[in-house]
């Protein structure tokens, strides 16, 4: 196939106007068939040629091929020695006692084939398959009108991007700031290593130097913030793209580019800073991190949430558009059809995960507010918006336990669970939208705090501090930052705890920020609630008086029931 592409004036701008069409042949069986494309060599001037040929699609990991898996790698090892797995699949070495990491198997004769990823081999091995050299750079399954097709190859651009030489993530053209933007967060995604499951590390490559974001100016922080707002990131389908490439794949932006395992360092090491120089900007990265997860280690409910605040084109990609990211046995019991009402789609995929998983941690992503769709309560409704920031991972009111259920079509799931309590006071809640977050938070302190002892023993005082932080204290977590009485301390400090609540706080103190900044982020999209057994804590932010808390097998969350008319 040859493009014509004819040249106008200085500025060499093609017109395609008289390019023929191009009308592909059908693909033997879709299913295991994939066409690629060859860009021929050539002169700037010359015509474009490209070579358009079909080739099978086979799923496997060619990522990994002979190497050995961490359990095998450890058995390798010198006495003293620990090895650890980053979530780009490579590995790391240390001696036990130091801090200092090698990506060299301390064996020198070791070969490195048993150890790691071909990307990232000092000398490649042969690919297993000749199209495997091929980039991607997008996938279509052709006329959005034809929902037969596209139904049917939906299953497959998981694969493609996984299994693709490299991936090219192109995000649009260089702009004004884009350079410092990318260099910075190059130089700081450098210092790092990631190992599983988040654990972050001095990388071997660098030296490190904690003080770099330190000496960014107002104007890379705006240029950072400016970059993180392309329409790129705020795609649904990009998730796949982002968490199935290998270590080989790039963000190219103009002619600038970064390796997209050093963009994603840079954002979650960006991201779990104490001081950042504004909230939106906090925000900003807490979206953009999505895809930096580790989709391999995600439960399907999580998967879900990163799509939940994400561009597509039809609602029911935010499901499709996931599949990539699940267990293959769960993908395979979801079958795509883009004839299906919405709302059968949500629904039939939250009984099918019930069904597999015998779990209802998808009540945990069924908000009430702001649902568009006429759907039951307990499916969630995916068009709508998240309304908090920080989910808490950190709960077992039932354990492992299995769901007990039944359903009865269209609309009724019938649970078993245990009734705890019943909302008594509720407090304003905290939305994103609030003009100033850390008074609505101060305005949520009991009158009785100082001199009411809660049920458990502490002062009222303590347990309120200790529900802002979710439980969050060295004593319970002991790799989060905070002791219980350091946080009490920074509660007094930053005014959360007694003082008058009609008082403005401030504070100039980066330390101050920053807990400022992980209170907010903790209680927005909540209120501060107490019940009539005595219990306080936080709740969704639409929850209302006399609602029921109740803890249901399946759940490791408490759930919030509110009884209907009829």
């Amino acid at each position: 196939m040859t493009l014509q592409s004819q040249l106008e004036g200085a500025n060499h701008k093609p017109n395609f106007a008289t390019t023929q069409l191009y009308h592909h042949s059908p693909l033997p069986d879709p299913t295991s068939c994939v066409r690629l494309i060859d860009l021929l060599p050539g002169n700037f001037n010359d015509e474009i040629q490209l070579l358009i040929f079909q080739v099978p699609l086979k799923e496997y990991d060619i990522r990994q091929g002979t190497v050995l898996s961490l359990d095998e790698l450890k058995d390798t090892l010198p006495l003293g020695w620990v090895a650890k797995k980053t979530v780009e699949g490579r590995y790391l070495f240390k001696p036990k006692n130091t801090k200092r990491w090698q990506w060299a198997h301390p064996n020198p004769s070791f070969d490195e084939a048993q150890y790691v990823i071909p990307e990232f081999r000092n000398s490649q091995s042969a690919l297993l398959q000749p199209w495997l050299e091929y980039e991607a750079l997008s996938y279509t399954w052709g006329s959005k009108a034809d929902t037969e097709i596209k139904s049917s190859q939906i299953r497959r651009i998981g694969i493609i991007f996984k299994l693709a030489y490299r991936v090219i993530a192109f995000v649009g053209q260089e702009e004004r700031g884009t350079s410092r933007a990318l260099d910075s967060l190059q130089c700081w995604g450098e210092q790092w290593e990631i190992l599983m499951p988040n654990l972050r590390v001095r990388s071997p490559d660098v030296i490190i130097n904690d003080t770099i974001i330190e000496r960014w100016d107002e104007q890379t922080w705006a240029d950072i913030a400016q970059f993180l707002k392309r329409k790129w990131f705020t795609r649904l389908w990009i998730m796949q793209e982002s968490h199935l490439a290998n270590g080989r794949a790039i963000i190219q932006c103009g002619q600038r580019t970064i390796l997209l395992s050093v963009f994603r360092r840079a954002l979650r090491c960006l991201q779990i800073q104490d001081w950042l120089p504004s909230k939106e900007l906090r925000l900003q990265l807490g979206y953009t991190t999505k895809m930096t997860y580790y989709s391999s280690t995600l439960p399907f409910r999580a998967v879900l949430e990163l799509g939940r605040d994400r561009v597509c084109s039809d609602p029911r990609d935010k499901v499709y558009g996931l599949l990539g990211l699940v267990s293959a046995p769960f993908a395979a019991d979801i079958v795509p059809s883009y004839i299906q009402k919405v709302e059968d789609v949500y629904r039939e995929t939250c009984l099918t995960y019930l069904s597999r998983f015998k779990r209802l941690d998808l009540l945990k992503s069924c908000y009430q507010t702001g649902r568009t769709l006429d759907l039951p309560s307990w499916s969630p409704d995916l068009q709508s918006d998240i309304p908090v920031d920080i989910f808490n991972p950190f709960q077992f009111a039932t354990g492992c336990s299995r769901a007990h259920f039944t359903y009865t079509a269209p609309n009724i799931l019938e649970v078993f669970g245990l009734t705890c309590a019943v909302l008594d006071k509720v407090s304003t809640p905290l939305s994103k939208t609030a003009v100033d977050p850390l008074n609505v938070i101060r305005s949520w302190q009991p009158e009785d705090a100082a001199r009411s002892t809660y049920m458990t023993g502490e002062s009222l005082s303590i347990a309120f501090a200790i529900t802002l932080r979710m439980n969050r204290v060295k004593e319970r977590f002991p790799k989060v930052r905070y002791t219980l009485d350091e946080w009490l301390a920074r509660c007094f400090q930053t005014g959360l705890l007694g003082v008058d609540n009609e008082v403005a706080f401030a504070n100039d103190d980066k330390e101050i920020q920053s807990f400022d900044g992980r209170a907010i982020d903790i209680c927005t999209g909540r209120t501060f609630v107490r019940t009539r057994e005595g219990y306080v804590g936080l709740a969704p932010c639409d929850a209302q008086q006399g609602d029921v808390i109740v803890v249901l097998l399946g759940c490791d969350s408490p759930v919030l029931l509110r009884k209907q008319p009829g």
